[in-house]
């Protein structure tokens, strides 16, 4: 990771150099697929190409990416965190990491239902940043939600 982590740093330093943060932003991983051997590297079953190196991705509605962070598996260890940053999960810190937009903006943000939970949402939203992300049945702690066939 010392290797790349100046290239990556150069690149994020380079995408926000003249160009505005749109207003409509969205957080997704992108997978680079690789037959190269290293510890980073993923092996996800589900995907067409199995083993991958797997970035998390800040980037506009045009398409334009503002933030590339890559998963090191080493981003939610107590260590690695600032001290006024809290623990939202796996996950949302990802979100976290990579958000770089301006506060209280009205900028918006969405990311799928691997980012989405209620302290990331509150925790964006109490930093001026719309948000929206689905949510999956299990993700919300001490609240049943009806199964699919009683809401038909």
């Amino acid at each position: 990771m010392s290797l790349i982590r100046p290239l990556l740093d150069g690149l994020n330093k380079n995408f926000s150099l003249n160009i505005p943060v749109e207003q409509y932003l969205a957080v997704h991983e992108q997978m680079c697929s690789t037959k190269e051997r290293h510890h980073l590297k993923q092996y996800l079953p589900n995907k067409p190409h199995k083993w991958s190196f797997n970035f998390f991705i800040l980037c506009g509605v045009s398409g334009y990416a503002y933030n590339i962070e890559m998963y090191s598996g080493q981003k939610n260890a107590d260590k690695n965190r600032l001290a006024n940053e809290s623990d939202l999960g796996a996950s949302a810190n990802v979100v976290r990491l990579v958000i770089i937009i301006p506060r209280n903006v009205n900028h918006r943000i969405y990311f799928d239902n691997y980012y989405t939970s209620i302290p990331l949402l509150v925790y964006l939203a109490k930093q001026g940043i719309h948000n929206l992300g689905t949510v999956r049945r299990n993700g919300i702690r001490n609240c049943k939600l009806p199964d699919e066939k009683s809401m038909k």
